[in-house]
Protein backbone atom coordinates (compact mmCIF):
# COMPACT_ATOMS: atom_id res chain seq x y z
CA UNK A 1 0.00 0.00 0.00
CA UNK A 2 2.83 2.31 0.87
CA UNK A 3 4.37 1.64 -2.54
CA UNK A 4 1.13 2.51 -4.35
CA UNK A 5 0.85 5.77 -2.39
CA UNK A 6 4.41 6.76 -3.34
CA UNK A 7 3.74 6.06 -7.06
CA UNK A 8 0.49 8.07 -6.99
CA UNK A 9 2.24 11.01 -5.35
CA UNK A 10 4.99 11.00 -7.96
CA UNK A 11 2.45 10.98 -10.82
CA UNK A 12 0.53 13.91 -9.28
CA UNK A 13 3.76 15.91 -8.90
CA UNK A 14 4.72 15.30 -12.56
CA UNK A 15 1.25 16.33 -13.78
CA UNK A 16 1.41 19.57 -11.74
CA UNK A 17 4.84 20.45 -13.23
CA UNK A 18 3.68 19.82 -16.82
CA UNK A 19 0.60 22.01 -16.33
CA UNK A 20 2.66 24.88 -14.93
CA UNK A 21 5.07 24.67 -17.88
CA UNK A 22 2.20 24.77 -20.39
CA UNK A 23 0.71 27.84 -18.78
CA UNK A 24 4.09 29.53 -18.73
CA UNK A 25 4.72 28.75 -22.39
CA UNK A 26 1.30 30.01 -23.32
CA UNK A 27 1.90 33.25 -21.45
CA UNK A 28 5.33 33.61 -23.08
CA UNK A 29 3.72 33.19 -26.46
CA UNK A 30 1.28 35.97 -25.64
CA UNK A 31 4.12 38.19 -24.47
CA UNK A 32 6.01 37.63 -27.72
CA UNK A 33 2.92 38.34 -29.76
CA UNK A 34 2.29 41.49 -27.75
CA UNK A 35 5.85 42.62 -28.38
CA UNK A 36 5.35 42.22 -32.13
CA UNK A 37 2.11 44.16 -31.89
CA UNK A 38 3.76 47.05 -30.08
CA UNK A 39 6.66 47.05 -32.53
CA UNK A 40 4.29 46.99 -35.47
CA UNK A 41 2.23 49.90 -34.10
CA UNK A 42 5.35 51.93 -33.41
CA UNK A 43 6.74 51.29 -36.87
CA UNK A 44 3.39 52.09 -38.46
CA UNK A 45 3.07 55.33 -36.55
CA UNK A 46 6.66 56.27 -37.39
CA UNK A 47 6.02 55.39 -41.01
CA UNK A 48 3.03 57.72 -41.20
CA UNK A 49 5.04 60.55 -39.67
CA UNK A 50 7.47 60.18 -42.57
CA UNK A 51 4.76 60.07 -45.23
CA UNK A 52 5.10 56.25 -45.54
CA UNK A 53 2.40 53.56 -45.56
CA UNK A 54 2.60 49.92 -44.45
CA UNK A 55 1.85 47.73 -47.48
CA UNK A 56 2.87 44.29 -46.11
CA UNK A 57 2.84 42.31 -42.84
CA UNK A 58 6.64 42.08 -42.99
CA UNK A 59 8.01 44.48 -40.40
CA UNK A 60 9.69 47.54 -42.00
CA UNK A 61 8.28 47.02 -45.51
CA UNK A 62 6.77 50.39 -46.47
CA UNK A 63 5.99 52.45 -49.55
CA UNK A 64 7.24 56.04 -49.16
CA UNK A 65 6.97 59.16 -51.35
CA UNK A 66 10.21 60.29 -52.98
CA UNK A 67 12.25 63.19 -51.64
CA UNK A 68 11.02 66.49 -53.11
CA UNK A 69 8.21 64.80 -55.03
CA UNK A 70 5.84 67.70 -54.14
CA UNK A 71 7.73 70.08 -56.46
CA UNK A 72 6.83 68.01 -59.53
CA UNK A 73 3.25 69.21 -59.23
CA UNK A 74 4.16 72.91 -59.07
CA UNK A 75 3.45 74.94 -62.25
CA UNK A 76 6.46 76.16 -64.26
CA UNK A 77 5.72 79.77 -63.31
CA UNK A 78 8.17 82.68 -63.52
CA UNK A 79 8.00 86.29 -62.33
CA UNK A 80 10.32 88.95 -63.79
CA UNK A 81 10.82 92.48 -62.51
CA UNK A 82 12.69 94.86 -64.74
CA UNK A 83 13.00 98.15 -66.57
CA UNK A 84 11.78 98.67 -70.15
CA UNK A 85 12.52 101.41 -72.68
CA UNK A 86 10.22 101.88 -75.67
CA UNK A 87 10.99 104.19 -78.61
CA UNK A 88 8.16 104.96 -81.04
CA UNK A 89 6.56 107.71 -83.11
CA UNK A 90 3.64 109.19 -81.18
CA UNK A 91 0.52 110.73 -82.66
CA UNK A 92 0.14 114.47 -82.68
CA UNK A 93 -1.90 115.72 -79.74
CA UNK A 94 -4.76 118.17 -80.28
CA UNK A 95 -7.49 117.73 -77.65
CA UNK A 96 -10.14 120.23 -76.57
CA UNK A 97 -12.85 119.92 -73.96
CA UNK A 98 -14.38 121.28 -70.78
CA UNK A 99 -14.29 120.35 -67.13
CA UNK A 100 -16.10 121.50 -64.01
CA UNK A 101 -14.48 122.94 -60.91
CA UNK A 102 -17.11 123.62 -58.30
CA UNK A 103 -19.93 125.45 -60.03
CA UNK A 104 -17.72 126.86 -62.78
CA UNK A 105 -16.95 125.35 -66.18
CA UNK A 106 -13.56 125.71 -67.85
CA UNK A 107 -12.54 125.11 -71.43
CA UNK A 108 -9.17 123.58 -72.12
CA UNK A 109 -6.93 122.57 -75.01
CA UNK A 110 -3.87 120.30 -75.08
CA UNK A 111 -1.86 120.55 -78.28
CA UNK A 112 1.50 119.25 -79.44
CA UNK A 113 4.03 121.59 -80.98
CA UNK A 114 4.90 121.01 -84.65
CA UNK A 115 8.01 119.00 -85.40
CA UNK A 116 9.44 115.55 -84.76
CA UNK A 117 7.21 113.19 -82.75
CA UNK A 118 9.74 110.52 -81.75
CA UNK A 119 8.97 109.50 -78.17
CA UNK A 120 10.97 107.45 -75.67
CA UNK A 121 9.07 106.01 -72.70
CA UNK A 122 10.75 104.37 -69.71
CA UNK A 123 8.79 102.19 -67.27
CA UNK A 124 9.18 99.46 -64.64
CA UNK A 125 7.98 96.13 -66.02
CA UNK A 126 6.18 93.22 -64.38
CA UNK A 127 6.20 90.00 -66.40
CA UNK A 128 4.53 86.72 -65.39
CA UNK A 129 5.33 83.68 -67.52
CA UNK A 130 4.18 80.06 -67.70
CA UNK A 131 5.89 77.20 -69.53
CA UNK A 132 3.29 75.10 -71.33
CA UNK A 133 5.07 72.08 -72.82
CA UNK A 134 8.65 71.52 -73.89
CA UNK A 135 10.10 74.81 -75.21
CA UNK A 136 6.77 76.66 -75.49
CA UNK A 137 5.70 79.36 -73.03
CA UNK A 138 3.32 82.29 -72.63
CA UNK A 139 3.59 85.48 -70.56
CA UNK A 140 1.80 88.70 -69.64
CA UNK A 141 3.52 92.09 -69.31
CA UNK A 142 2.51 95.31 -67.59
CA UNK A 143 4.44 98.60 -67.79
CA UNK A 144 3.51 101.88 -66.11
CA UNK A 145 5.92 104.79 -66.39
CA UNK A 146 6.56 108.13 -68.02
CA UNK A 147 7.97 109.80 -71.12
CA UNK A 148 11.70 110.48 -70.92
CA UNK A 149 11.86 112.21 -74.29
CA UNK A 150 9.15 113.41 -76.66
CA UNK A 151 7.61 116.30 -78.54
CA UNK A 152 6.69 119.47 -76.67
CA UNK A 153 3.08 119.81 -75.56
CA UNK A 154 1.36 122.98 -74.35
CA UNK A 155 -1.94 123.57 -72.60
CA UNK A 156 -4.53 126.35 -72.53
CA UNK A 157 -7.37 127.16 -70.12
CA UNK A 158 -10.12 129.40 -71.50
CA UNK A 159 -7.70 130.52 -74.20
CA UNK A 160 -4.90 131.48 -71.80
CA UNK A 161 -1.65 129.53 -71.26
CA UNK A 162 -2.00 126.91 -68.51
CA UNK A 163 0.50 125.06 -66.38
CA UNK A 164 2.71 122.17 -67.44
CA UNK A 165 1.51 118.90 -68.94
CA UNK A 166 2.42 115.55 -67.33
CA UNK A 167 2.72 112.44 -69.53
CA UNK A 168 2.04 108.86 -68.41
CA UNK A 169 2.87 105.73 -70.40
CA UNK A 170 1.05 102.40 -69.91
CA UNK A 171 1.51 99.18 -71.91
CA UNK A 172 -0.20 95.80 -71.58
CA UNK A 173 0.87 92.80 -73.70
CA UNK A 174 0.46 89.08 -74.12
CA UNK A 175 3.53 87.08 -75.16
CA UNK A 176 4.00 83.69 -76.83
CA UNK A 177 7.43 82.16 -77.47
CA UNK A 178 9.78 79.21 -77.43
CA UNK A 179 13.16 78.79 -75.76
CA UNK A 180 16.31 76.67 -76.05
CA UNK A 181 18.60 76.04 -73.08
CA UNK A 182 22.36 75.54 -73.24
CA UNK A 183 23.45 75.94 -69.62
CA UNK A 184 23.88 78.48 -68.22
CA UNK A 185 22.10 80.36 -71.03
CA UNK A 186 18.52 80.29 -72.33
CA UNK A 187 17.72 81.76 -75.76
CA UNK A 188 14.14 82.68 -76.70
CA UNK A 189 12.20 84.01 -79.64
CA UNK A 190 8.77 85.52 -79.04
CA UNK A 191 5.85 87.53 -80.39
CA UNK A 192 4.25 90.18 -78.15
CA UNK A 193 0.92 91.85 -78.85
CA UNK A 194 -1.18 94.32 -76.93
CA UNK A 195 -1.77 98.04 -76.50
CA UNK A 196 0.06 101.12 -75.30
CA UNK A 197 -1.57 104.24 -73.88
CA UNK A 198 -0.23 107.78 -73.53
CA UNK A 199 -2.02 110.15 -71.17
CA UNK A 200 -1.46 113.93 -71.24
CA UNK A 201 -2.81 115.79 -68.22
CA UNK A 202 -2.73 119.46 -67.31
CA UNK A 203 -1.07 119.63 -63.92
CA UNK A 204 -3.41 120.43 -61.02
CA UNK A 205 -6.44 120.33 -63.32
CA UNK A 206 -9.03 117.70 -64.23
CA UNK A 207 -8.22 117.99 -67.95
CA UNK A 208 -6.50 115.23 -69.92
CA UNK A 209 -6.03 113.66 -73.35
CA UNK A 210 -5.58 109.95 -74.17
CA UNK A 211 -3.86 108.21 -77.09
CA UNK A 212 -4.15 104.45 -77.56
CA UNK A 213 -2.23 102.34 -80.07
CA UNK A 214 -2.20 98.60 -80.86
CA UNK A 215 1.18 96.85 -80.74
CA UNK A 216 2.72 93.76 -82.32
CA UNK A 217 6.42 93.09 -81.72
CA UNK A 218 8.93 90.43 -82.79
CA UNK A 219 11.57 89.83 -80.12
CA UNK A 220 14.74 88.01 -79.15
CA UNK A 221 15.54 87.27 -75.51
CA UNK A 222 18.49 85.86 -73.58
CA UNK A 223 18.52 84.75 -69.93
CA UNK A 224 21.47 83.75 -67.76
CA UNK A 225 20.83 81.25 -64.94
CA UNK A 226 22.37 82.48 -61.70
CA UNK A 227 21.02 79.39 -59.91
CA UNK A 228 18.27 76.79 -60.35
CA UNK A 229 15.55 79.38 -59.69
CA UNK A 230 16.98 82.80 -60.62
CA UNK A 231 17.83 84.48 -63.92
CA UNK A 232 18.85 87.84 -65.31
CA UNK A 233 17.53 88.58 -68.78
CA UNK A 234 17.61 91.04 -71.67
CA UNK A 235 14.98 91.47 -74.39
CA UNK A 236 15.16 93.42 -77.66
CA UNK A 237 12.33 93.81 -80.13
CA UNK A 238 10.86 95.78 -83.00
CA UNK A 239 7.32 96.47 -84.13
CA UNK A 240 5.98 94.68 -87.20
CA UNK A 241 3.33 97.41 -87.58
CA UNK A 242 5.31 100.67 -87.32
CA UNK A 243 8.69 101.72 -88.61
CA UNK A 244 11.08 103.11 -86.03
CA UNK A 245 9.36 101.31 -83.14
CA UNK A 246 12.02 99.70 -80.91
CA UNK A 247 11.86 97.97 -77.53
CA UNK A 248 14.44 96.87 -74.95
CA UNK A 249 14.09 95.50 -71.39
CA UNK A 250 16.38 94.25 -68.62
CA UNK A 251 14.98 92.07 -65.85
CA UNK A 252 15.61 89.77 -62.89
CA UNK A 253 13.46 86.65 -62.74
CA UNK A 254 12.43 84.08 -60.15
CA UNK A 255 11.18 80.60 -61.13
CA UNK A 256 8.88 78.31 -59.15
CA UNK A 257 10.42 75.17 -60.70
CA UNK A 258 14.15 74.56 -61.08
CA UNK A 259 15.45 75.78 -64.44
CA UNK A 260 11.94 76.78 -65.45
CA UNK A 261 10.79 73.16 -65.64
CA UNK A 262 12.70 72.62 -68.89
CA UNK A 263 15.09 69.95 -67.46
Amino acid sequence: MRALALVAGALLAMASTADAGGRGGHGGSHGHSGGRGRSGRSAHSSGHSRGCTEVNEVLGYRRCSGFGAWSLNAPALSIDLGLAAHRFVSQRVDESGTFMEGARSFGYRIVGEPGERITTAVAPQLRIGLRLSGPFYVANELEIGGVAYGPSVRAELDGAPAGGVSRTYVAVRGVAGLSIQTAPLMFSGEIAGGMRLLTYKIQDEAASSFQGRAELQARARIDVWLGPRMTIGATVGASVLERGDRFIALSVGGHLRAFGGAR
